[in-house]
């Protein structure tokens, strides 16, 4: 039964990696729209990334995740379980209904859940610094796509805009896939740590290759289908959202804290929209991905919290 256990824990570890893996192909629909490299290429180069990404600088938020941000117990086998295996569920039953669920979120969400369902207790201190992360992103994205998008109207020619741009989008693009897989690759392979006596670089290898196969085998679609949402943005609006996560992204990785690239994404065109005097994205839309967000947290929490309580009983 412990090998069982300890087996779906793993299992569930390597489902989520590969979720995480295809939503990190988001950051190239801008690139494959500018025409600077192919779908399928672009692909590749987000695995690879991920996976650098991972095993570099994974380690900070598969720390707060695993460790610190329920004291007071140690995350079982059957626990780590629990978490990854709920979490993974409530992400595939969302996109399944078309409310897909932010995993950061929801991982958390189920950590928590489970941690105070078997007598832990939450290190504000730890809950705080990422709520101020959650919190402040919004504003923060705001302002930077703000004066990012100012910068770039001001100093890129508009007639040789796509030659100009194009590049800059694929650097960007491959930092953003870069940062994505550290700050991601945690929240797969946080709930592992004390599942088995393993150095944290194995398990962060695990979650890299989880996330390259996502990468692989499920990111044309994403891909393809957010060029087309980045082509209605145009090249500026699309450098200035993606820099502006790809920068949030890694000094929230400094401090060990998982972030909503969404999140950021979103917050960055609506201040890059500003410039223009729109926000390019309809109040309807932002009103029900903030939602979401908040019924992920809530779901999550709610549902790892009955299934860790149902099995202690």
């Amino acid at each position: 039964m412990d090998l069982l256990i300890v087996f779906l824990a793993f299992l569930g570890g390597l489902f989520t990696s590969w979720v995480i893996g295809v939503n990190n192909a988001s950051s190239f629909g801008p690139v494959t729209s500018s025409g600077a490299i192919s779908i399928l290429t672009a692909s590749m180069v987000v695995g690879i990334m991920s996976f650098i990404g991972a095993i570099t600088q994974g380690g900070s938020v598969a720390n707060t995740i695993g460790k610190e941000l329920v004291t007071g117990i140690s995350i079982t086998p059957l626990m780590a379980a629990v978490v990854l295996i709920t979490a993974s569920s409530l992400i595939v039953i969302s996109i399944i209904l078309k409310y897909p669920m932010p995993s950061v979120f929801t991982l958390t969400g189920s950590v928590l859940g489970v941690g105070l369902a078997a007598g832990g207790s939450i290190s504000f201190s730890q809950f705080n610094t990422i709520l101020v992360f959650w919190l402040g992103i919004p504003p923060v994205a705001i302002i930077m796509g703000y004066f990012g998008a100012l910068v770039l109207r001001k100093s890129v020619d508009k007639e040789n805009r796509e030659d100009q741009i194009k590049y800059v989008l694929l650097l960007i693009g491959v930092y953003t896939a870069y940062t994505a897989g550290a700050n991601r690759a945690g929240l797969a392979i946080g709930p592992l740590l004390n599942v088995i006596d393993i150095n944290i670089t194995y398990l962060l290898v695990f979650a890299g290759i989880g996330m390259t196969i996502g990468a692989w085998t499920g990111s044309p679609r994403i891909i393809e289908s957010v060029s087309r949402e980045y082509s209605r943005l145009g090249p500026r609006r699309a450098v200035s959202a993606l820099f502006t996560t790809s920068v949030l992204a890694q000094i929230a990785t400094y401090f060990g804290v998982p972030i909503s690239f969404n999140e950021a994404i979103i917050s960055s065109i609506i201040g890059s929209g500003l410039v223009a005097g729109k926000s390019g994205i309809s109040k309807n839309k932002i009103t029900k991905t903030v939602i979401m967000w908040i019924l992920a947290f809530i779901i999550s929490i709610l549902a790892s919290y009955g299934v860790t309580y149902t099995l202690i009983q």
